[in-house]
């Protein structure tokens, strides 16, 4: 079952987008050599000193490796810090031809006036209004649907973005019980937005691709 955003440490039957958090991630990322695993390296705030020589020295290894996830967190003081380290990690992904996952804590007007459809990008843990989800798909992103939206209006709307790109996430290390906490998120998806989990899959399956290919 597809999971658009987990982490370390991952076991066999994974299968998404697996994002690191920290440099200290990257190595692990880097060796997880599973086939339908697609590793990302990223760094998130407080930190902004990044490894950028590293970074593309690693990705210019593995073509099928991706960015992530990298943001903006209101929770961590140096916003226009912060705003320069991801516009560098844009520019490599722009350049490496990479998908970026997104994080964003309290910052979606910023993010959303930062995209500009140049670089494929994935908005993960999405918690933001219909009106930002359209404005960004309009973009070229894609918005990614994980437990944390059912604390959020958008979960009282949710049939409203049903014609929009999303994938689904567990933003859970892929190890114990992951799968069963996937499968169950995906069922409660699924009766929300009315269709049938093999609907939801299909969905979240093809928005991704469009972002991969």
């Amino acid at each position: 079952m597809l999971d658009a955003h987990f982490h370390l440490p991952v076991q066999e039957q994974a299968e998404g987008i697996l994002c690191t958090s920290r440099a200290a991630e990257w190595e692990e990322a880097f060796h997880t050599a599973l086939d339908r695993v697609v590793p990302s390296l990223g760094q998130l705030p407080p930190s902004l000193e990044v490894d950028f020589p590293r970074l593309e020295a690693l990705l210019a290894q593995r073509e099928e490796m991706q960015i992530g996830e990298v943001g903006l967190d209101k929770r961590f003081p140096g916003r226009d810090g912060q705003a320069k380290v991801l516009q560098d990690f844009l520019c490599v992904a722009r350049n490496m031809h990479r998908m970026v996952s997104l994080h964003v804590v309290g910052a979606d007007g910023l993010m959303a006036g930062i995209l500009d459809g140049t670089v494929a990008t994935l908005w993960h843990g999405f918690t933001g209004s219909v009106e930002t989800a359209k404005a960004i798909t309009d973009k070229g992103a894609v918005i990614s649907l994980g437990p944390r939206v059912e604390r959020t209006n958008l979960w009282n709307r949710l049939r409203e973005i049903q014609g929009l790109p999303f994938t689904v996430e567990s933003d859970l290390p892929a190890c114990g019980t992951y799968h069963q906490s996937l499968e169950a998120w995906y069922r409660k998806l699924a009766i929300r937005l009315g269709w049938e989990v093999e609907q939801v899959e299909a969905h979240a399956l093809a928005s991704l691709k469009t972002l991969l290919t």
